[in-house]
């Protein structure tokens, strides 16, 4: 199984006890929309010591691409003319962590790569579902063994309809509900991805760079929920694409959102370019008033008093709660960065 599937448990594990802290009833699909923007890619444009005409119009172009007034892409974009790189070309980056950057792809630098880097029929449709509302949109990465995609995809389909109709909001949001603001519904769809279709080459590399061992499963097709703003959880590999893992999956999104803390929750943001804040006119979050957690700090207690008053809660039992949650999300934190620098080795 895939190294952040291997996790979960752990999170949500810690998730547990702040929900006595902040009992955030939102849905996670709904508060990673609403409080978690996407992570930034870096995109380099390397010159190899200079440009023709028509390569510098490429990377003038670029920055209107890749940055709109209101629909941007979570790329930053920058023109290498000192790099020791002799090839002209783009490069596509991604840093996990402090000391890691991870790089995604690369390719001639041409008007038609610059689109594809942050566009592509199956990110366009992505987008379009979480805009909808979409708990979910499960991405099915095919691995061209019509079998296997057949099945894997089969499945998908007909877990995804019920768990549709089987699974709940939290009781709260239910409740907030009658406050006039736009129906939050239990929705999911599925994108089929080719890993040979060039329009799709920069997503298949995003979606294999997300997990150090994905790459071992080449001849199995992929499955990631991508959820928020383009975040995808982890990813269920060949006989991981199951009923109990499909339905852990859309339960955890579709449950409250009781750990807040987007880096302590499993998951790698695509690259997409979308318009998200037309889907943040009315906050679900503010509605259903749970308490703010931006952080550790707010975990030791800096605002708990009030929401603790107004939850029962002295205030010694509060921080001596809130001390043990951070010295859990320090644990957390520490077990997540040597299992990965384990598994990356």
């Amino acid at each position: 199984m895939p190294l952040n599937k291997c996790i979960l448990d752990l999170v949500l594990t810690f998730c547990m006890l702040p929900a006595v802290l902040s009992a955030c009833d939102v849905p996670v699909f709904r508060y990673a929309l609403e409080r978690w923007p996407a992570a930034a890619y870096h995109l380099s444009a390397f010159t190899g010591g200079g440009l023709s005409a028509e390569e510098a119009g490429v990377a003038e172009s670029c920055g209107e691409l890749y940055g709109g007034q209101n629909v941007r892409a979570n790329l930053r974009f920058e023109v290498d003319t000192a790099a020791a790189d002799r090839h002209k070309r783009l490069a596509l980056t991604y840093r996990l962590n402090r000391d890691r950057r991870l790089s995604i792809w690369s390719g001639p630098l041409t008007r038609a790569n610059a689109r594809r880097v942050v566009e592509s029929p199956a990110r366009d449709e992505i987008a379009r579902g979480l805009l909808r509302g979409q708990a979910a949109v499960w991405v099915l990465l095919e691995c061209g063994d019509r079998e296997r995609d057949r099945a894997a995809a089969g499945l998908l389909e007909s877990e995804l309809k019920k768990l549709e109709k089987t699974l709940t909001l939290p009781e709260a949001v239910n409740a907030a509900a009658l406050r006039e603001l736009p129906e939050l519904r239990i929705g999911f769809s599925l994108v089929r991805v080719s890993r040979l279709d060039p329009d799709e080459q920069v997503l298949v590399k995003i979606l294999t760079n997300m997990e150090p061992d994905l790459k071992d499963y080449a001849d199995q097709p992929l499955a990631f929920p991508v959820f928020g703003r383009g975040r995808a959880l982890y990813a269920l590999a060949g006989d991981g694409i199951n009923s109990q893992n499909i339905y852990d999956a859309c339960a955890f999104l579709v449950g409250p959102c009781s750990c807040e803390i987007k880096d302590l929750t499993p998951g790698m943001d695509l690259l997409i370019r979308a318009d998200w804040q037309s889907a943040l006119k009315h906050s679900w979050v503010n509605a259903v008033d749970p308490l703010p957690l931006s952080g550790l700090g707010a975990m030791a207690g800096q605002d708990a008093g009030p929401a603790g008053a107004r939850r029962g809660m002295s205030g010694p039992l509060l921080t001596m709660l809130a001390a043990v949650a951070a010295v859990l999300a320090v644990v957390v934190i520490v077990s997540i960065r040597i299992i990965s620098s384990g598994r990356g080795k």
